[in-house]
């Protein structure tokens, strides 16, 4: 990564202690965890943390008073630059086509230039049929269903299917998903009749989008998102560990290093999403072990065997 080996959240904790502690004058174990525990990935890496702060103090950032209380060994407040690749990189990511769902418009950080052009990519195995970033209504109905998501609110919508059939029905947003392999997005929806039932409907399918009341038990329907989980063995050759967290960024992750080149990845998914999880861990190849679930391999075993006959 070019930040570092886990999205830089090292850094941000680490100084985010370091600035509390300023500000606090001085900080307890308990809400150094509490930092820790809310900003940092994994629960290696927040036992890391720790150990390298405060138990063998191998990082000699902060010191324990004669209060209890830990406070920065620095003067100042932590403020990290951007370095002139990290400006680069952000401006290629600016220049991204999907960023205008996000905002009207937006500035070059500088005159860095940038780190790649998206013109220069070939997605070798991606559709050509992805969604339509640049169509006005289509921005308009996203920033809506997004905002419903956000405010956890109702939302009434005007949809076709891939047949052409037209609806208008009512559901609850959950979150948005986007699939690498297709270019598009999708919403997971909830049934407002029945918080067990959950399903999917492609964002390119909404026409109208009106947003709706407050949705009281929004939290219930958030639990149904990702119920299942598979447990990966994965050496790191190739950059096997950083493109497979990348390939599965839109899902939960946990990663835990067991050895020099060897991490342990806990990835968390959906049921409906199971046979594409299935896939897109076999093409990583060998570097990839599905350790458990027992019902997962078997899956896997499966997908080996039809590919063989095939």
């Amino acid at each position: 990564m070019l930040f570092d080996s886990v999205f830089s959240s090292d850094f941000r904790t680490v100084g985010l202690i370091i600035n509390a502690s300023l500000e606090k004058k001085g900080l307890t174990r308990g809400e150094i965890k509490d930092i820790i525990n809310q900003y940092s990935i994994g629960d290696a890496n927040a036992e890391r943390i720790y150990d390298s702060l405060v138990a063998n103090k191998s990082w000699p950032l902060i010191e324990k008073e004669e209060s209890g209380k830990y406070i920065s060994t620095l003067e100042n407040r932590f403020n990290r630059s951007m370095t002139v690749i990290e400006k680069k990189w952000l401006n290629s990511i600016i220049a991204d086509k999907r960023m205008k769902l996000f905002i009207d418009s937006i500035k070059p950080i500088d005159e860095s230039g940038t780190l790649f052009n998206f013109e220069d990519i070939v997605f070798f195995d991606q559709n050509n049929d992805g969604d339509p970033y640049d169509d006005k209504n289509y921005i308009t109905c996203f920033r809506k269903v997004l905002s419903a998501i956000k405010e956890k609110r109702y939302i009434k919508l005007k949809y076709h299917s891939t047949g052409g059939k037209i609806s208008i029905f009512s559901c609850v947003p959950i979150k948005l998903e986007y699939s690498i392999k297709n270019d598009k997005f999708r919403i997971f929806e909830g049934f407002i009749d029945d918080v067990s039932k959950t399903g999917y409907l492609r964002m390119s399918g909404i026409e109208d989008v009106e947003i709706g009341d407050y949705c009281s038990n929004f939290d219930q329907y958030n639990m149904q998102i990702n119920q299942k989980s598979v447990v990966l063995e994965v050496t790191d050759e190739r950059a096997t560990k950083e493109r497979l967290l990348l390939h599965f960024s839109p899902l939960k992750r946990e990663a835990e290093q067991i050895s020099d080149n060897q991490w342990r990845i806990k990835i968390y998914y959906d049921e409906d999403m199971e046979e594409e999880i299935v896939i897109d861990i076999l093409s990583f190849g060998r570097f990839v072990k599905v350790v458990e679930p027992q019902s997962f391999i078997e899956l896997v075993k499966k997908r080996l065997i039809k590919q063989i006959i095939i």
